[in-house]
């Protein structure tokens, strides 16, 4: 999954498009954990915004 979310270059393109939608929540950095998991330190509703970025990453991706 660290290699999926973080490095593969066949998905740059909704890489780039998920960690704008996460950066533009204010929340600081996030990792692995963070999005398969959601974090005890951010809202009910801030983890589900993440859980929605990282969902529309895999479907961009192909791999949903």
């Amino acid at each position: 999954s660290e290699h999926f979310l973080w490095q593969c270059p066949l998905y740059l393109a909704p890489r780039q498009v998920m960690l704008t939608k996460i950066n533009g929540m204010n929340i600081g950095a996030v990792d692995t954990n963070d999005l398969l998991y959601g974090s005890e330190n951010f809202s009910l509703e801030t983890n589900k915004e993440i859980f929605s970025a990282v969902h529309d990453f895999i479907s961009a991706s192909g791999r949903l």
